[in-house]
């Protein structure tokens, strides 16, 4: 009875103690204290732990339980146990299953929704507060997280890339005998042979892959494609995409409770090009167009504060419709509509 009632009691303040460790690997430590809203999962565990820790000293002053691996002659190996594995959890959580530039990404985004309690009003320019925070280390280092986050995602990350068909004019091509024209393979690049006539559609196999290969005829022109064919390969995809505009986004947004309004509008402009870009993939997608227009209601509201009011109904009254039609939150568009009435 004792060793289980001890086993268990070292097992709840390991596993709180990878919470709270893995929580710090995601989000950093002083990140974790300013979360809004307070991150409760290393609140959750302390309490868990504490409790765990002060029940075990209680159970072994009252029933006269013992536990040997917490004594002094156990030291080195319960300091292990205890702090060793959460430290190689951390180090592991953070360079081994965080995606790069996410932890740069959590630690800046932590940091601007903290000042923006006290450093933003909406339509309304807080000259000290923004002189406060220009010249605040803690507001230009997060700039410069955001900055790394968007360079790790730019580097792409390893991704099935669909391999391009081949487009062959007939016009300028040899055709064999045998109605057979001569191409290389889009998949391995091989020297293979396809039907130049192929209205309906033809199917084949490359002879040095083995991937199928489908050959189409349309006008004057002949389409070879390979099933299967996509490749591993570095690339930027969609989601790559949408992190880099959101973080420019919110890049602009500390920039903007800088009252550093140029250079919030030009970091507006590079996410506002990006989501157009992958909504042109993707054009209903929810959490494209939620960023649209939250992108849009950024620019109005600079808009707004420097007295462009023009500019800035435009892109309200824009914002309002992306919002209408996504469903936006009856409190998020009645404050835009607050902000138009202003102007």
């Amino acid at each position: 009875m004792n060793e289980i009632v001890e086993f268990l009691t070292c097992a709840v303040m390991l596993l709180c103690s990878l919470v709270i460790t893995g929580q710090w690997a995601r989000y950093g430590l002083w990140e974790l204290g300013i979360a809004r809203p307070l991150n409760a999962k290393p609140v959750i565990a302390s309490f868990i732990g504490m409790t765990s820790f002060i029940i075990a000293g209680l159970a072994q002053r009252k029933f006269g339980l013992k536990f040997s691996f917490l004594t002094e002659e156990n030291i080195w190996q319960a300091s292990l146990v205890f702090l060793g594995i959460p430290l190689l959890w951390l180090f592991f959580v953070r360079y081994a299953i965080m995606p790069k530039g996410q932890f740069d990404y959590n630690r800046a985004i932590a940091r601007t929704k903290f000042w923006s309690l006290s450093h933003f009003k909406p339509g309304e320019k807080l000259k000290e507060n923004g002189e406060l925070l220009k010249n605040f280390s803690m507001a230009i280092q997060a700039l410069q997280f955001f900055k790394n986050a968007i360079k790790s995602q730019e580097k792409g990350a390893f991704a099935a890339v669909p391999m391009e068909p081949k487009i062959i004019s007939l016009s300028h091509v040899a055709i064999s005998e045998r109605n057979t024209v001569t191409c290389s393979c889009p998949r391995c690049l091989a020297s293979i042979e396809v039907p130049s006539c192929a209205p309906l559609g033809a199917t084949g196999h490359c002879t040095n892959c083995g991937r199928v290969i489908t050959a189409k005829t349309i006008g004057n022109l002949l389409y070879v494609n390979c099933r299967g064919g996509a490749i591993i390969s570095h690339a930027i995809t969609l989601r790559s995409k949408e992190n880099i505009a959101t973080a420019y986004e919110e890049m602009a947004f500390l920039y903007r409770m800088m009252n550093r309004f140029d250079d919030a509008n030009e970091f507006l402009d590079r996410a506002l090009s990006i989501t157009f870009d992958i909504l042109k993939a993707d054009p209903e997608n929810y959490e494209y167009l939620k960023l649209k227009a939250l992108i849009l209601f950024r620019q109005a509201e600079i808009y707004h504060v420097q007295g462009l009011s023009v500019n800035a109904k435009e892109l309200y009254n824009e914002c309002l419709l992306l919002d209408e039609k996504i469903g936006t939150p009856q409190e998020e568009i009645q404050l835009t509509k607050n902000l138009l009435e202003k102007l």
